[in-house]
């Protein structure tokens, strides 16, 4: 049995470190300038860096940001979860590292999250608030509605119970949903945005990535008055 509990430790202890010397090395790292077990350790911040790595599996061209704050005029922000900047434009990731079931529809202020055991809870429709990211990122940069994309992806424990959220304006994916719908995209889309564009996007956005503490407190702070 010792030797089993050993083995069993050795792997684990393995495991992580390959993991870490992978996230150590990436530009999620360096972009959001969050520790490995910070982010292993929430449940949201491992959604969003998972759907990071997809999205780097991608388009060579293509930028990805994580956690982009976008200034309002009110003085306040709008917290991006993961933002993707390609040649057919800029897509906005509302991420939702649920499972159980989701219930819900595209105008319904709240969804429903149920698991099996009858347990519910109501969060805010993540179309909606992937609308409000949106419009302060298009004000930030002056550009059209035709540049913006909204993508809500959903962790892969969840199932999505509402046909109509299945049919809904705005693509509503799970996680290994999303490469698949990039790929899409971006071989059918209309090209925006040259090379050139995408790097230039890209390093006008990236210092909004890199925001002090502060700035994220102030943030969570808003939300939370907004919630109450």
């Amino acid at each position: 049995m010792e030797g089993i509990i050993f083995w069993l430790l050795l792997f684990t202890f393995l495991l992580i470190r390959s993991s870490k010397r992978e996230y150590d090395g990436s530009d999620y790292k360096q972009t959001s300038q969050s520790s490995y077990f910070k982010v292993y350790f929430n449940k949201g911040s491992l959604g969003e860096y998972r759907l990071y790595r997809e999205l780097m599996k991608l388009d060579a061209e293509a930028k990805v940001l994580p956690n982009v704050y976008v200034p309002r005029k009110d003085g306040t922000t709008s917290e991006i979860d993961v933002l993707y900047i390609a040649k057919t434009g800029l897509y906005v990731f509302e991420s939702k590292n649920y499972g159980g079931w989701i219930y819900g529809t595209e105008k319904r202020r709240y969804w429903t999250q149920t698991f099996p055991n009858g347990t519910k809870h109501s969060f805010f429709n993540p179309i909606f608030q992937n609308n409000g990211h949106i419009s302060a990122l298009k004000a930030y940069l002056n550009l059209a509605d035709m540049y913006f994309h909204s993508v809500i992806v959903f962790g892969e424990n969840a199932t999505i119970k509402s046909d109509v959220l299945k049919e809904a304006s705005v693509p509503i994916l799970k996680r290994h949903q999303v490469r698949r719908k990039l790929e899409q995209d971006l071989t059918s889309s209309l090209v925006l945005l040259t090379a050139e564009d995408i790097s230039a996007l890209y390093e006008v956005l990236k210092p909004l990535a890199q925001v002090t503490g502060d700035i994220k407190a102030k943030h969570i702070e808003t939300v939370k008055q907004k919630l109450r």
